[in-house]
């Protein structure tokens, strides 16, 4: 997976999550396994997915929940760059 794809992963994975009111901490850690392969894939991260990607790591390890109103502001730069 590209940095490109990821954008257009998490786009789609924002537009789903519409409906709901949190990301909880796995859907967290399933975000970064995908940006995991972007590293693996590509042997650098943007940027603005190293960000998303820390963010995400708090998330995860303090077992919390994000509302998706956060989470879309969290991501927004990573989609629009």
């Amino acid at each position: 997976m590209t940095n490109e794809e990821f954008n257009h992963w998490i786009a789609g994975f924002i537009a789903l999550s519409d409906d709901a009111d949190i990301i909880d901490a796995k859907q967290c850690w399933i975000i970064q396994n995908h940006a995991n392969l972007v590293q693996a894939v590509t042997n650098a991260l943007h940027p603005s997915v190293t960000v998303l990607i820390k963010q995400l790591e708090e998330c995860i390890a303090q077992h919390t929940t994000v509302t998706v109103a956060e989470f879309k502001k969290i991501v927004s730069h990573c989609i629009n760059e």
